[in-house]
């Protein structure tokens, strides 16, 4: 059986090495980042450059997205560029592509800013899947 192709963006970040860790063995999995990863292949582009992100997606059968800033005091143009221009164009690059499947996943910013050093946000930073 051929496994499915998963491209997740902001796979260095800490939220995407647990997505790696927990879905490797299932799924061929490549990267979208800034940096390199040593145990996945890994494009690299910056998401508010178009251009620089757009080959990562073809072939793909599912994107999880979770790229951007992560920072609940992040200026302005961070948040515009990594988080708004970024998540546009991972949509049109899927769309592009045609790949078949988004995975997105928004901050918990949205709702109100809750530490990861408390639950449930600490449970999934420390892997107890079972207990989220």
């Amino acid at each position: 059986m051929t496994k499915k192709r998963v491209l997740v963006t902001g796979i260095a970040g800490t939220i995407g090495g647990i997505v790696r860790d927990y879905l490797r063995d299932d799924y061929e999995l490549s990267g979208l980042d800034r940096v390199a990863i040593y145990d996945v292949p890994t494009h690299i582009g910056d998401l508010a450059d178009f251009d620089s992100i757009r080959p990562a997606f073809d072939g793909q059968d599912v994107v999880v997205h979770l790229g951007g800033d992560p920072r609940g005091q992040a200026p302005w143009e961070s948040v515009l560029q990594n988080n708004i221009v970024g998540t546009q164009n991972v949509f049109e690059a899927c769309r592009q592509a045609g790949v078949g499947r988004v995975v997105f996943a928004s901050t918990n910013h949205v709702v109100g800013y809750i530490p990861e050093t408390q639950e449930p946000y600490k449970a999934v930073f420390d892997g107890r899947f079972d207990e989220v």
